[in-house]
């Protein structure tokens, strides 16, 4: 699992710090990208990859997600994109925390002090995100991620 963990987040770094190019291809080669009915499928298998990663690491469904939701539908709008993948992410994660909680691997003197200290912490991170350019956020997230990484596969 520490494995899967670390690579998930090394995932999550490359699909932050490869987002513009990888965007930028999918609009350059609109005609390479799956239509129609394979637009439907490969959007339910990448469901099915994330809910995975969700479930076995806690990682994936919010940078990756929101790359793969701009490189399957590059015509949408920024905020559609962050709005789809909140509503996509909390019931994901609500039901892997549900999983967990069922099987028993679910520490609650941990979760309420995660969540005593997040909670006032959404309103921090939302004016520190608000006020600082999106290439400094991305850049710290990447490499904190890259790091954290490289310790969990090594």
């Amino acid at each position: 699992i520490t494995f899967s963990i670390g690579v998930s987040v090394l995932l999550t770094a490359l699909s932050l710090t490869v987002r513009s190019r990888i965007l930028e291809w999918v609009k350059q080669n609109p005609k390479k990208m799956p239509h129609g009915i394979g637009l439907k499928i490969t959007t339910v298998l990448v469901g099915g990859a994330i809910g995975i990663l969700v479930t076995i690491s806690s990682i994936g469904a919010g940078a990756i997600g929101a790359t793969l939701i701009l490189m399957l539908y590059p015509h949408l709008k920024t905020a559609e994109v962050a709005g789809t993948d909140i509503a996509y992410a909390v019931p994901l994660t609500a039901l892997a925390g549900l999983g967990h909680w069922w099987l028993g691997n679910v520490h609650f003197d941990l979760l309420f002090g995660l969540l005593l200290g997040s909670l006032p912490a959404i309103w921090v991170g939302a004016k520190l995100a608000k006020n600082m350019p999106e290439k400094y956020t991305r850049f710290a997230l990447a490499t904190t991620l890259t790091l954290v990484g490289i310790k969990l596969v090594s």
